[in-house]
């Protein structure tokens, strides 16, 4: 009876805190936001290096592609508004050589990211790519962000430009999970015992 009251009492302060973390907390430094990427232009702009006044539509052949990373909040630009200090776990992304995020910032308020990223890599066919990621703002707190991509085949000679979305959440601090978990766990052997009395 003794184990099942203190199951009890760390599921409801998981809970709580994990509540409160995500609602409640002012954001600060330090803190990880787990953001996704999609693209969802069926047609990318395109144009040679040589004269990029002459455009045309091609398919996109990254459509419907999907990347993320872990954002790490740097130092307070602004009110409520963070440079971004690292950039962590990408899934979906390819190696990137060089990163630059002097230019890229966090929005407290919305949610969102604004600016530029600027970044190189090496393609599949072992060219080099120079890309600059253009984030806008989300309209409301909540909703998704949306954003334009510049992607300079350098050693190709010609440029795409592509749009799609952005969602951003955040990721719980450790102690965060540690209580929810354990909570979780102390129901789980509540429920059987009750099964296996």
């Amino acid at each position: 009876m003794r184990f099942r009251l203190f199951g009890l009492f760390l599921g409801i302060i998981a809970t709580f805190a994990f509540v409160l973390r995500a609602e409640a907390s002012p954001i600060t430094t330090g803190d990880v936001f787990h953001i996704t990427f999609t693209d969802t232009s069926a047609n990318a702009t395109a144009f040679l290096d040589s004269d990029p006044s002459q455009t045309s539509t091609i398919l996109n052949p990254d459509f419907g592609s999907v990347t993320s990373a872990d954002f790490v909040l740097g130092a307070l630009f602004g009110p409520g508004v963070f440079r971004i200090a690292q950039i962590k776990n990408p899934v979906g992304a390819p190696p990137f050589l060089t990163v630059d995020l002097s230019g890229l910032f966090f929005n407290a308020t919305l949610l969102g990211l604004t600016g530029t990223l600027d970044d190189t890599f090496t393609g599949g066919g072992g060219g080099l790519h120079h890309e600059i990621l253009t984030p806008a703002l989300p309209a409301a707190f909540g909703s998704p962000g949306t954003w334009d991509l510049s992607d300079d085949h350098v050693d190709g000679g010609f440029t795409l430009i592509t749009h799609g979305v952005y969602t951003v959440s955040q990721t719980p601090e450790p102690i965060s999970l540690i209580l929810l978990g354990s909570g979780l766990a102390a129901g789980l052997v509540r429920r059987a015992g009750k099964k296996n009395p």
